[in-house]
């Protein structure tokens, strides 16, 4: 499965990164929400966008809006380490499949990624 992941903290991007390519999955990065955008466009065969909600620029909400134009299929998924439940059911309506709280748990994002 090819992953895009968006997170302005370089040091989460290169441990999530690592840790979801042992887990069998090819990564893309981008230190914000239009660098995924960017590579979005770019990369049509992305599957899945795993973004942060608090970015410099456009936050995570407005990516999934933006990517959801781009490539209606993306699964999307936001993140974030304080997250209230109205931003969870924000994101659900802009198209998000779900919200997960850092740090991350791969093995649970892998897990839903499976289904």
């Amino acid at each position: 499965m090819k992953i895009l992941i968006a997170d302005d903290d370089g040091s989460n991007l290169l441990a999530y990164e690592a840790l979801f390519e042992h887990a069998g999955h090819q990564v893309f990065t981008a230190q914000n929400g239009e660098i995924a955008l960017e590579l979005l466009k770019k990369n049509s065969s992305i599957d899945v966008l795993l973004t942060d909600l608090n970015m410099p620029g456009i936050d995570g909400l407005e990516t999934i809006t933006e990517a959801k134009k781009i490539k209606p299929g993306v699964r999307a998924f936001l993140g974030s380490g304080t997250m209230k439940d109205a931003t969870k059911q924000r994101a659900k309506s802009l198209g998000a499949e779900g919200t997960f709280d850092k740090p991350y748990d791969i093995e649970q994002i892998c897990e839903v990624l499976k289904k």
